[in-house]
């Protein structure tokens, strides 16, 4: 869910530049971007490859055993679950 976030915001960054590219407030007279401008523009696009590196990097981190569904797990038999029930009512 995080990662889905994190490619979101790099694209929220992607589109900021785009619209700061596109917008006729940030050009001078000759119609050039002007320096701020410029310097947002490369800003978001050093913030687009960042996260990108970083995310894809977290996600390259995870074991591959997590990834994968699990064959069987410790719930599936009846007496660790009846032994996990006990334990509740005792402690509570």
């Amino acid at each position: 869910m995080l990662q889905h976030f994190a490619w979101l915001g790099c694209a929220y960054f992607l589109v900021k530049a785009c619209e700061i590219a596109a917008n006729k407030a940030n050009r001078n007279e000759d119609g050039k971007l002007s320096a701020p401008a410029l310097g947002a523009i490369w800003m978001a696009g050093a913030s687009v490859g960042v996260f990108a590196l970083l995310y894809s990097a977290q996600a390259a981190s995870i074991s591959p055993s997590l990834s994968r569904p699990l064959e069987s797990t410790a719930l599936e038999s009846p007496d660790v679950c009846l032994q996990a029930v006990e334990n509740m009512l005792e402690s509570g």
